[in-house]
């Protein structure tokens, strides 16, 4: 269904060419680190860029414009050994808008909590029906499926559970790791990978994922059509996260959610033709879902205050 929506948004051509599901951006750094080999650190991360960029997570064949857009930052923490390292991670995925040039971020996550080895040379290697693969090959592909999960999901209604089953099986596999992360007594908020994968798959979670689906594709991938249905879709979207988050607060796919896309949501609802009404909701259920960033809502909301109605960068033109 991805594949079929993604056709329109580039013009067909006569020559196919099939590709890998991805395009990753990988940025490896270690500021924190003194006195090491930098050249283990250059091979590791062109090793897992090769690796990403090359391996097929999924059975569908994608064109070459159709990849998804990946960046996945490594911050090395500490060397613990020679071929040990403790590091955290920010991954951040995208897709295209129709009829537009804005790309809009689908998955936005920081995992604190990576702890892996690296012998440098040696390739890594993933085989989604094994239980012995190692644990950097675990933690990149977990969150490659994860990422392609929520991409899936945003062109069709749960498109992406195939792929979130796929993260499912990972975490299933490291029961018995030693590493932080797999399991749900790992972290004392119930925020780690074992969590991630159990709320988005959770029954409970069916009418977010829906409306994760409504947000992009009758939201967000209309407002160059109609901005006024565009954002009254989005605002929709919007009070069944809100429903979602009275039913399971501070939950990780709530946390996710606003990582992802609160930015965006105040640019949408940030301009002052938008009803105050609207704004006040918008400010309110933001607010309630992430407390922490409650008075930025608030001001979004205040009279005066205004952005653009579209995310910037969209253009307000038909596809070029």
């Amino acid at each position: 269904m991805r594949i079929l929506i993604l056709a329109l948004f580039t013009l067909c051509s006569s020559v196919l060419i099939e590709a890998q599901e991805l395009i990753v951006n990988v940025r490896v750094e270690t500021p924190q680190l003194t006195g090491v080999d930098r050249a283990v650190f250059t091979t590791f991360e062109k090793d897992v860029n090769d690796f990403l960029n090359s391996y097929q997570f999924t059975n569908k064949q994608f064109k070459s414009e159709e990849r998804i857009e990946v960046s996945l930052n490594i911050n090395i923490l500490d060397e613990l050994s020679s071929t040990r390292f403790r590091a955290e991670a920010t991954i951040q995925s995208n897709r295209p808008v129709f009829n537009s040039n804005y790309q809009s971020s689908t998955f936005i996550h920081r995992d604190g909590e990576w702890d892996f080895d690296y012998a440098q040379f040696e390739p890594i290697q993933f085989d989604p029906n094994s239980s012995t693969n190692t644990e950097l090959a675990n933690l990149l592909a977990y969150y490659m499926y994860l990422v392609i999960g929520f991409d899936f999901d945003s062109f069709s209604e749960q498109g992406g559970t195939p792929y979130f089953q796929q993260a499912k099986n990972i975490v299933d596999n490291s029961q018995n790791s030693d590493r932080l992360g797999w399991k749900p007594f790992d972290s004392n908020k119930q925020r780690n990978r074992y969590w991630m994968i159990e709320n988005i798959l959770k029954q409970d979670f069916i009418p977010m994922r829906k409306a994760y689906y409504q947000y992009h594709i009758k939201g967000l991938d209309q407002m160059n059509e109609d901005l006024q249905k565009g954002r009254r879709e989005i605002l929709k979207a919007i009070q069944t996260v809100n429903q979602a988050n009275k039913d399971n607060p501070n939950s990780m796919m709530i946390k996710t959610f606003t990582q992802t896309k609160s930015e965006e949501i105040m640019k949408i609802f940030g301009d002052n033709v938008v009803p105050f009404t609207d704004k006040t909701k918008v400010a309110n259920i933001l607010s309630a879902i992430d407390p922490g960033n409650a008075q930025k809502f608030r001001d979004m909301s205040r009279p005066g205050k205004g952005g653009p109605s579209r995310p910037s960068g969209v253009n307000p033109g038909r596809g070029k």
